[in-house]
This record gives C-alpha cells, sequence and structure tokens, in this order.
C-alpha cells in the first residue's frame, strides 16, 4: 500500500525544486534569492505552523555572526526591530544556496565552530543546529560528499561507510541538496550529523522527510 506521507513528502519537494526554476527567469539576483528564501520558509511553516522563523544574525556579546537566510528561534526570544537574535534563543542557523560552492562550506563549517563554541559556553545543554540547504553545488554530489565522510565505490555503485576521518566540514551538521541539474537525472541527498558526530546518508526520496524531521 502506498506511503501517503512519503507521497505527500515528495510533493513539497517537487514544489521547491519547480519554484527554484519558475524564479529563474528574474534578473534581480536579490529579489530571486529572497523569493526562494520565503518559499523555503512557507514550506516548514506549512508543516509546523507554530514555529519562529526569521533571518538575520546572530550576536553574543562582542560578537556577531553573518547575515544568514534562516533562523529558527525558541517561541520566547527576544525578537526586536533589527533582525539580530542573541546565540542562547537559536535553535536553528541555516544558509540557503542557489549553488553552493566549497568555499561556502568551509566558510560555513567556521561560523559552525563559532556558534557551537558559544552556545556550549552558554549553556551545556543548548546544541545550535547549524545547516545548508541548497537547490545544487558547484561540484558533482559525489566529490561533495567525499568530503563529508562518504567514498563512492565505483564496484559496489554506491557510497561506503561514514569515515570520520575523511569528513573535513565537521562543525556542519547537516546539507540537504535537491541537486537540480540541466539534465534532470541527478538525484537529492541529504547529510545529518548525530550528537556523537557521526554522519549518516540519505539518498532515499523523498530527503526532504529527513530535513522536516528536525523541526518536530
Amino acid at each position: 500500500m502506498p506511503n501517503l506521507k512519503q507521497e505527500m513528502d515528495l510533493y513539497l519537494q517537487e514544489l521547491l525544486k519547480l519554484q527554484f526554476k519558475a524564479s529563474k527567469g528574474i534578473s534581480h539576483n536579490v529579489t530571486k534569492g529572497t523569493l526562494r528564501e520565503k518559499f523555503i520558509k512557507q514550506t516548514v511553516l506549512g508543516q509546523y505552523p507554530k514555529l519562529l522563523l526569521k533571518s538575520g544574525i546572530l550576536i553574543d556579546e562582542e560578537w556577531q555572526s553573518s547575515q544568514v537566510d534562516f533562523i529558527w528561534l525558541y517561541d520566547n526570544a527576544r525578537v526586536g526591530n533589527f533582525n539580530l537574535y542573541e546565540i542562547n534563543d537559536c535553535k536553528m542557523f541555516m544558509e540557503i544556496k542557489s549553488k553552493a560552492t566549497h568555499a561556502e562550506m568551509l566558510q560555513l563549517n567556521q561560523v559552525a565552530e563559532e556558534i557551537h563554541r558559544r552556545a556550549k559556553v552558554q549553556n551545556q545543554n543548548n546544541r545550535i543546529i547549524v545547516g545548508m540547504f541548497c537547490y545544487s553545488t558547484d561540484a558533482l554530489s559525489k566529490t561533495v560528499l567525499k568530503k563529508f565522510g562518504f567514498k563512492y565505490d565505483k564496484d559496489l555503485q554506491g557510497f561506503e561507510s561514514y569515515n570520520s576521518q575523511k569528513d573535513i566540514f565537521k562543525e556542519i551538521d547537516f546539507i540537504i541538496s535537491l541537486n537540480i541539474s540541466d539534465d534532470g537525472n541527478s538525484s537529492p541527498y541529504m547529510v545529518a550529523r548525530d550528537l556523537y558526530g557521526n554522519c549518516t546518508l540519505y539518498v532515499d526520496n523523498p530527503v526532504i522527510q529527513y530535513f522536516l524531521n528536525y523541526f518536530k
């Protein structure tokens, strides 16, 4: 019997891909990026209406993060009018990229390390989830996943088990890529890191279900 929940998640995943393609015709990059950001938030809020989602900057004393597109805050967070949010009010810090690059992932890894360190100093139990949602990457998925510790085995036609020694992005808690390509033959994937630092690779569709599970 068909799994209706998975069918609905696949529907949401396809809508995200279609919105990305539909917005390609917009020449103003800031407007195009804002529309994509809003659509992702609307998709999440459609499943979890009570979430407090913002864009802006995290702050902690004299430190501030980079501007980010997607910040999930605790219900009682201080919001204000300046798009500045205290680090201990944050549950998730997520960048949204149309075509993520290696340099952007390295930068996010550095920001994630600082966020994790500062959050831990202030509250031992506050693990802020730091990740990336991208529609595609400038490198092939096999190359990206290798940097997260998953090597592709040509003989097995699949990825080997997670190897932490090959993982160069140990501070990034997740990455989800819709892996949109011109030929349409690439499949979405997601890497999720657990509390012990080990990663799991999800390639079974719809991978959006694993992303949405964060908000339960």
